[in-house]
């Protein structure tokens, strides 16, 4: 049950969106106006076949035999986003900077971050701390050399960093 401020407020917002005075009289023109409201876009970018649900079914071995869907998913989105003027963040596999190139740099060139989902879409928790290093290292190395911007954000697969697994 909302209190009476959630209740004001909420009133409020919608009347500021509606660009209603709360006296009731004639809506106002506000031009160049924003929303009152902003979000977080981020994607984790990667094939279907490197999830974690067909990790058993789909070796490592076999992902560039594969056929991948990654680019028209990513396209469809871009087109989107910029329809509505939106920018976010996407995690991308160090593994797509290497063999589908084409996918990142068409995010970079949207105007969006690049951030580091891992190389491999490995579960922090089946790592050891070296090959978790290795793996963070290497994606982030592929990102940058290929977009030649900063990568500064890392997403772990599976949001697998958990409390206790510190090492």
């Amino acid at each position: 049950m909302p209190t009476d401020t959630a209740a004001s407020f909420r009133n409020w917002h919608l009347k500021c969106e509606r660009r209603v005075p709360p006296s009731g009289a004639e809506p106002i023109s506000l031009p160049n106006t924003k929303p009152l409201t902003s979000h977080f876009f981020t994607v984790d970018v990667e094939e279907y076949f490197q999830v974690k649900a067909l990790e058993s079914v789909v070796r490592r071995e076999d992902w560039l035999s594969r056929p991948s869907r990654v680019a028209q998913s990513i396209d469809a989105l871009l087109d989107r986003l910029d329809r509505h003027g939106a920018r976010g963040t996407f995690f991308v596999l160090g593994w797509l900077a290497k063999y589908r190139p084409e996918v990142v740099l068409s995010i970079a060139a949207a105007g969006h971050e690049i951030a580091s989902h891992g190389f491999w879409h490995q579960r922090v928790t089946t790592l050891a701390a070296s090959a978790f290093r290795e793996d963070v290292r290497s994606s982030k190395q592929a990102l940058e050399d290929l977009t030649g911007a900063a990568v500064l954000g890392y997403r772990a697969p599976n949001f697998s960093i958990i409390p206790g697994w510190e090492w």
